[in-house]
């Protein structure tokens, strides 16, 4: 038994499932979890709980040479930079337009040279994971998400989720300020330079 980013004793605890014959309601709890985890990491646009691995991805330049090259979604840290197949060396780059949260928006260069043509670069990207720790916003939110859509997914069509069955009007979990605020807080916003 296993959730990404929601608590698991805190789901099974809502949800009163103890028993050893809830063994397919728990799963099928951890099964809305994985696919509401993966709707929370198209959210915000990053996931979370795993080491943030380097990846090249290629950008093509305007062809104008212009010393700053401003790779989408943002970067946080480069370890290496090529343009149609010729290295840079690192002392002709830096980091640039660096956000509080660490994201650079461009990469200037610091040469005298342009970024024209096809720009290779190897980094740890602005929408890779950033950590192997969950934030405790996220566990807490998709804690609340997971339980919400089990109990409105366990009520049937007449919508009986209310005490001893009494009808309930459904809600939308993902109205509550407790995912808003998580999603608001970790999403990765766009990169935007200039006025």
């Amino acid at each position: 038994m296993v959730m990404r980013y929601a608590d698991l004793p805190a789901v099974l605890a809502q949800l009163e499932l103890v028993s050893p014959a809830d063994a397919t309601k728990i799963a099928r709890a951890e099964a809305m979890e994985a696919a509401l985890a993966g709707i929370f990491d198209d959210r915000v646009g990053r996931v979370f709980g795993v080491a943030a691995v380097a990846q090249t991805r290629t950008i093509w330049s305007n062809g104008l040479s212009a010393a700053l090259l401003l790779p989408p979604p943002g970067i946080r840290s480069v370890s290496a930079v090529s343009i149609d197949g010729v290295a840079v060396a690192a002392s002709s780059y830096m980091l640039w337009y660096v956000r509080p949260d660490g994201v650079a928006l461009a990469l200037a260069r610091l040469d005298g040279n342009g970024w024209g043509g096809q720009v290779a670069i190897t980094g740890i990207w602005a929408d890779a994971a950033l950590g192997t720790a969950i934030p405790p916003e996220v566990k807490e939110a998709l804690t609340f998400l997971t339980v919400e859509q089990y109990r409105a997914a366990e009520a049937g069509p007449t919508l009986a989720t209310g005490p001893d069955g009494l009808p309930a009007r459904p809600r939308n979990p993902w109205n509550y300020e407790i995912v808003r605020g998580a999603i608001r807080k970790y999403r990765l916003e766009p990169s935007r330079i200039g006025v």
